[in-house]
């Protein structure tokens, strides 16, 4: 509105000293400087075409600019020719277009006093004309200048916006990474606690129960805790990522829950990226769940190799050794097997193992997501069988090279017993002949309660409880397979 003000009122200012001045010299006889006796004839029409021009400046200076030019030659209309260069300046593009036009109007200007010999009044007329259009320039420069910093300032918003989308997209993916590696690992574990509790003998239920509700309970809170991070900005921050010396843990947890866990390295160890360590655990526990729900009557090694620059993760499935007796019995309701289907639990899943979850059937995580993880960080997966039989998962990570000046070690991440010799998962027996799956009991858990594997209870506990022997009779052979 102001603008649209100041444009109306420039133009009547034109308007007015074209004819004013004109009318003067032909109503009263004078001559203008330089211009020609003209009557209102002349002099109307160009004032309304300097007038209309003049409301047209922005968008058509150089139109402006000739108008200017006649209503000088004719009347000598001063303000005209003020308005018209300041405008070039201002708002004449391109630059080279607008400096002729305003050299065209200052030699229109300078002529007509040179003819009339006042060459003194020479310089005033060029500084009246060169003066508003140095002016009209500093101001487009000024005006471009805040235009390219606020698009600038609008463009950087912009892309801190998208970064900021982009983080957080980013972080809700590596959340639910976490959530599917963290999560199905401890309800794998609860299936098959919850599993082994259909058929344990009355005495070994308690501390079974127990251990499926501590796993419940850090479940729900791992789960509340990643979940929280979706939905509030200044959620609390999560427990500690996993490092590589929680892996004796996580190998506890697999013995309690009836694999035969084995863990050893080779190579001098050390302390390794957080990265690093965090993907080498999800890398390992992983593998061992899918080895539980793949491949459950068999026990897994592991193996971590520490080189110069790579670190090497090894993770295979193994059969009972010889001497250790398979599952008798097993529970037969049917279970959806990883293609789809459905089937018997002892043999819907036969010669699968830690890498059987990898085809992407489980939403895109699993395998598909330890393999965009490990490729992140510049390293490589493969999972398949083995010539021998055996399932073999391999991941291999880039690592700093080793610091001459570091202590090295050399101790195991963590002490495992030889394949098929876990007190846990191979010499204690249920009620149907199914090894128990065992741990170390809470401090909390009264003595004698079940939980605590002991040979001398062995013998007391074989054989069925005198309700369900007929059961447990018809079942051992289906179960072994004879």
């Amino acid at each position: 509105m102001r603008r649209r003000a100041i444009d109306w009122l420039i133009a009547l200012l034109c308007a007015v000293t074209t004819a004013g001045p004109a009318m003067d010299s032909t109503l009263f006889g004078g001559s203008p400087y330089g211009g020609w006796r003209c009557g209102p004839a002349i002099l109307v029409p160009l004032a309304a075409l300097t007038g209309v021009a003049a409301l047209m400046r922005r968008r058509r200076p150089l139109l402006f600019a000739a108008a200017a030019g006649l209503a000088w030659v004719v009347a000598a209309a001063y303000p005209a020719v003020v308005a018209a260069t300041f405008t070039l300046g201002a708002h004449g593009r391109p630059r080279r277009s607008a400096g002729a036009a305003v050299a065209v109007v200052t030699a229109a200007v300078a002529i007509p006093f040179r003819r009339e010999g006042m060459d003194a009044v020479i310089p005033l007329s060029v500084a009246v004309c060169v003066a508003p259009a140095l002016l009209g320039l500093w101001l487009a420069g000024r005006r471009d200048a805040l235009t390219g910093l606020r698009e600038r300032a609008e463009r950087a918003e912009r892309e801190a916006v998208l970064l900021a989308d982009q983080a957080r997209a980013e972080e809700r993916a590596r959340i639910a990474h976490d959530m599917h590696d963290v999560v199905t690992h401890r309800i794998g574990l609860m299936v098959l606690h919850a599993t082994a509790l259909e058929v344990a003998a009355p005495a070994d239920r308690p501390p079974i129960a127990r251990r499926i509700g501590t796993i419940g309970r850090e479940a729900l809170g791992e789960l509340r805790a990643l979940v929280g991070v979706l939905h509030n900005d200044r959620s609390p921050p999560l427990a500690p990522s996993p490092t590589l010396a929680d892996l004796a843990r996580l190998a506890a947890e697999s013995r309690a829950a009836g694999t035969a866990v084995r863990l050893s390295t080779a190579g001098p160890q050390r302390p390794l990226p957080a990265l690093v360590e965090q993907a080498a655990y999800r890398v390992v526990q992983e593998a061992l769940t899918n080895v539980r729900t793949h491949a459950p009557a068999t026990s897994a090694g592991v193996h971590l190799r520490y080189s110069r620059d790579h670190l090497t993760i090894t993770v295979t499935n193994t059969s009972p050794e010889p001497g250790v007796a398979e599952p008798a019995a097993r529970p037969t309701r049917p279970r959806a097997s990883a293609d789809g289907g459905s089937g018997p639990a002892a043999d819907d899943q036969a010669g699968r193992g830690p890498g059987a979850a990898g085809t992407g059937r489980d939403g895109g995580f699993g395998l598909i997501g330890l393999r965009e993880r490990v490729r992140l960080l510049g390293g490589t997966l493969t999972a398949g069988p083995a010539p021998d039989g055996r399932f073999v998962l391999s991941a291999t990570i880039p690592v700093p090279p080793a610091d001459p000046g570091a202590p090295a070690t050399s101790e195991p991440v963590a002490e495992g017993l030889p394949v098929g010799q876990e007190p846990s998962a191979a010499s204690g027996s249920s009620a149907a002949g199914r090894p128990l799956p065992r741990s170390e009991p809470p401090e909390n858990e009264p003595p004698g309660g079940g939980g605590q594997p002991d040979s001398s209870e062995a013998p007391a506990r074989e054989g069925p409880p005198p309700e369900r022997g007929p059961a447990a009779t018809d079942d051992a052979p289906a179960g072994s397979g004879a």
